[in-house]
């Protein structure tokens, strides 16, 4: 077919506001009224496909990257993260940003970051009060922030961990629309100038003790060390980029499944014990190990089934950079092509029952990357994920071992759009009792 799937018939500016405002029930709608695949208009924009069907999502996702761009749509952050970020690349630059930021975020590096997980986990647990609405979402969210800075960027406690970290945190707490208005007004210029500050010096840093053979485990250290196929390292401009992008792709989305997941202990008790009894036949009386991770095949299936039902990203676009066939439909180029994790993970042809609640249909079993895929696919899938799932089950695991999470009477939260993704509103309070 060469026509484009159908749209609501609504104005393009509608479609954006409605969108900007309520992403969800604004997909719902359109699946349902259209059916699909379905074309979504917005105003000065080319039209955008979204497809849900796994065999379209594979032909999508691992797509020629030549042809589906995915930095593109991207650009909107680039103000922040520079131009260099490896979010923003495609094509060659892409596989050869990839090839030197990946290597520390594979499985066998995961245990040198493992105590200093667990170590932040506990210390903020410690501090969590009892008895009483208590709103995770934040709190989860300075967990997150903290393993950031320390693992990724290598900052130790002291003065300029503290003023990174509120200097990191006034750029992400701002309109979902920030890298815009950044661009047109330049009001974080001053902001990002005293990040940027930072960061180079740790870079400095980082370089000097690299030169003297000082060994550390952090990823800004082993980025310093990355060379590609000539010798070259990245330059300070590169690290400085793809750090700022590893802060708002890692922090943000771990946090806000954090918190979605403690959301769905609380209203599945009997999942909560099933995976606290899982912990304490793993952990036993002591804190959570590194080498205790992978046997918590329960509660990672509990942290993939709540990625789910609430994808922090309900969708992956790309963009046809030549003439394109998606399933049956052959799309022009300048085509914004969409997988939309939030329909393919409801899809009840793929997944019986879909509302449903059950972490077992992660465990002991092979999810196709197409039917599940809430970190992406092909050649952009995050290289990050291994990192986000290491660090999700060693905080809710630490957690566990001393806290048990109950639902505050009458409370529902709300999917509400913050700075990159969709969270639930009101903080998401929950209340804590001593495990």
């Amino acid at each position: 077919m060469t026509a484009l799937p159908p749209s609501l018939p609504q104005s393009p500016i509608v479609q954006f506001y409605r969108w900007a405002k309520a992403p969800i029930p604004f997909l719902e709608e359109c699946h349902k009224r259209l059916g699909e695949p379905f074309t979504i208009r917005w105003p000065g924009a080319p039209p955008t496909v979204v497809f849900s069907h796994p065999d379209q999502v594979k032909e999508i996702l691992a797509g020629d990257a030549n042809v589906f761009y995915g930095g593109v749509s991207n650009a909107i952050t680039g103000p922040v993260v520079g131009k260099q970020s490896i979010f923003l690349s495609d094509g060659d630059v892409h596989t050869y940003l990839r090839r030197l930021v990946a290597p520390p975020f594979t499985g066998a590096r995961m245990r040198a970051y493992g105590d200093v997980m667990r170590e932040i986990a506990n210390e903020a647990v410690s501090r969590w009060p009892l008895g009483k609405p208590f709103q995770i979402n934040p709190a989860v969210h300075e967990i997150s922030l903290d393993v950031v800075m320390r693992t990724i960027f290598g900052v130790e406690k002291g003065e300029n961990f503290e003023r990174l970290r509120s200097l990191c945190l006034q750029v992400m707490t701002r309109s979902e629309f920030f890298p815009l208005i950044q661009a047109k007004l330049g009001l974080f210029r001053p902001v990002l100038s005293q990040i940027d500050a930072i960061l180079y010096a740790e870079i400095a840093r980082s370089r000097a003790e690299a030169a003297e053979g000082i060994e550390r485990q952090d990823v800004l250290h082993l980025l310093v060390s990355a060379r590609d196929e000539s010798g070259k390292p990245l330059s300070d401009q590169a690290l400085r980029d793809n750090l700022v992008t590893l802060l708002l792709a890692g922090h943000e989305t771990t946090a806000t499944t954090l918190a979605w997941t403690f959301y769905r202990l609380t209203k599945h008790p009997e999942v909560l014990e099933k995976a606290r009894e899982e912990i304490a036949r793993v952990v036993g009386k002591g804190p959570v190990k590194p080498d205790d991770v992978v046997k918590l095949e329960y509660l990672e299936g509990v942290i993939k089934e709540t990625l789910r039902l609430f994808p922090i990203l309900p969708l992956m676009a790309r963009d046809l950079q030549a003439p394109a066939r998606v399933g049956e439909w052959d799309l022009p180029k300048d085509t914004c092509v969409i997988a939309s994790t939030y329909l393919t993970h409801r899809r009840a042809d793929v997944w019986p029952d879909p509302e449903r609640f059950d972490p077992m249909r992660f465990v002991g079993t092979r999810v196709s990357p197409y039917a599940f895929y809430p970190f992406g696919g092909g050649t952009r899938l995050c290289v990050g994920m291994s990192f986000a799932y290491y660090e999700m089950k060693i905080v809710i695991a630490q957690a566990l071992t001393k806290i048990v999470p109950r639902p505050v009477p009458g409370f529902e939260p709300r999917v509400i759009r913050t700075s990159t993704v969709l969270a639930p509103s009101d903080g998401m309070p929950v209340i804590l009792e001593a495990a």
